[in-house]
């Protein structure tokens, strides 16, 4: 895997762009996904988040999607997308989100969270710190506990190529994203795997402790000429989006103080409508 990572690169290098996608495909389906399969499932109903920066807008949940097709312009070059090529990018907490847009005001971002409607299998690009945590942390066998490290330390160097920090970050080209690009080309015409899991280059995970912070990246499975890929929408669910000062703006206490309410079943007669099609 080694070997082929630095040859990819060679050959990407060199201009070879189909070389090297095809030397990079091969070498995944020949030493390690028909075999150990080093991916995990998330189940149904899995909390995700995904976030925009306001700038003056007031979104929609089509605004938080994926980019429509029709726009597919304004898709730049992402460590997990290539330009023109729409994907999903989601994250663990509404933290990470916020790390991810280099720490704006809180209350210039918009929020939506995401649930999937179906198990998803994502290839797991996961910190060594957190491995070792969570192998230590697991109920598995000593034969099983080594099985699972023998997995990980074979994946190991594209858990590397993955992770490394862009260097010049107004760059055009960003040679740290070829491997990863590739990764989510191979994901997109895999029917077995939706996504990719991997942590953030931009947190600090010395300073936070038991705190979710890893993205999420599910590239489209079909295309159209506008709107929003199918299976995407299908696989999930996802909120009206909404903002700090939207919140602070419908739960503005009327009263200080409690008020009592002996019948549980009380539903408050005010409701307040600021976005289309959410009422509350």
């Amino acid at each position: 895997l080694c070997y082929k990572i630095v040859k990819t690169i060679d050959l990407y290098y060199q201009g070879k762009i189909y070389e090297a996608s095809k030397c990079f495909n091969d070498c995944l389906d020949k030493l390690m996904f028909n075999d150990i399969k080093p991916y995990e499932t998330i189940n149904d109903n899995f909390v995700f988040y995904r976030a925009r920066v306001a700038n003056g807008k007031q979104y929609r949940k089509k605004d938080l999607f994926h980019i429509d097709f029709i726009s597919r312009n304004l898709v730049s070059t992402n460590r997990y997308s290539i330009p023109g090529f729409p994907a999903l990018y989601l994250g663990d907490s509404t933290y990470v989100c916020w790390e991810e847009f280099n720490r704006p005001f809180i209350k210039d971002l918009w929020f939506s969270l995401f649930k999937n409607t179906e198990e998803l299998n994502v290839i797991k690009i996961q910190r060594i710190q957190d491995f070792f945590q969570e192998i230590d942390s697991s109920k598995l066998s000593d034969l099983g506990k080594y099985n699972y490290l023998i997995r990980y330390l074979l994946t190991f160097p594209l858990v590397l190529a993955c992770t490394i920090k862009v260097r010049e970050p107004k760059g055009n080209f960003k040679p740290q994203y070829i491997i990863p690009q590739l990764l989510l080309q191979y994901v997109s015409r895999n029917e077995e795997i939706d996504g990719v899991k991997f942590p953030s280059t931009k947190v600090d995970y010395s300073k936070i402790k038991q705190v979710k912070a890893y993205n999420y990246v599910f590239p489209v499975k079909t295309v159209e000429s506008s709107g929003f890929c199918r299976v995407l929408k299908s696989k999930f669910h996802m909120t009206e989006p909404t903002s700090i000062e939207i919140e602070d703006t419908l739960f503005n206490p009327e009263y200080t103080g409690y008020v009592s309410v002996d019948n549980e079943d009380y539903i408050p007669q005010n409701t307040l409508s600021l976005i289309d099609d959410d009422e509350r």
